[in-house]
């Protein structure tokens, strides 16, 4: 018995001598910026923005302004945008990042009236469109279901956005589109 645990005592210890740990600068030493965020520098600029909103029967004209640029060592990029429509003035916040396990942009939208989405952005390097996926909370609570896509042609980018209350897309409740410009 004795034996046995000398030589089970032993066995871990010579295991634990071979394991080097590492350094405190190798465990803090960033990764690689990922590639695939080259894919988002169209993207960035300033823009100005036309375009329309309908709910139900009821549809309004939108105007906006919308910076995006890099952030934290361009390993993020974030939109800031300031907007009007016929029911007056908003602001949002976006938020791109790559996920290297899914494979796929992550999107993060915040405004000013509380509301906020979360979700997948999917883009073909080779294509112009870029599709988006989201879950988003409404203002008033509503959980919805965000689907819409961006085509960028040089300095212009045309964009479509709905809302569902559920995944499978059946129950449209809000619609989006318009065009964007860079003006810088």
């Amino acid at each position: 018995m004795m034996r046995a645990l000398a030589c089970t005592l032993s066995a871990l210890a010579l295991l634990a001598g071979g394991c080097q740990q590492p350094t405190m600068e190798q465990m803090m030493a960033a990764p690689e910026r990922p590639t695939q965020l080259d894919q988002l520098e169209p993207l960035v600029g300033s823009w100005e923005s036309t375009g329309s909103m309908k709910m139900g029967e009821h549809t309004m004209s939108m105007t906006g302004k919308n910076t995006v640029g890099w952030e934290l060592d361009r390993r993020i990029l974030v939109e800031r945008m300031e907007g009007h429509s016929d029911e007056g003035d908003f602001k949002g916040l976006g938020v791109w990042v790559w996920d290297d396990s899914a494979k796929k942009f992550r999107v993060f939208w915040f405004d000013n009236m509380g509301g906020w989405a979360v979700g997948t952005v999917e883009h073909d390097p080779g294509d112009a469109e870029w599709e988006f996926r989201a879950k988003s909370k409404w203002p008033g609570g509503q959980t919805t279901a965000a689907i819409g896509t961006m085509t960028m042609d040089g300095n212009t980018m045309v964009w479509k956005h709905a809302e569902y209350t559920d995944d499978l897309a059946r129950n449209k409740i809000m619609a989006m589109e318009g065009t964007s410009r860079r003006v810088k």
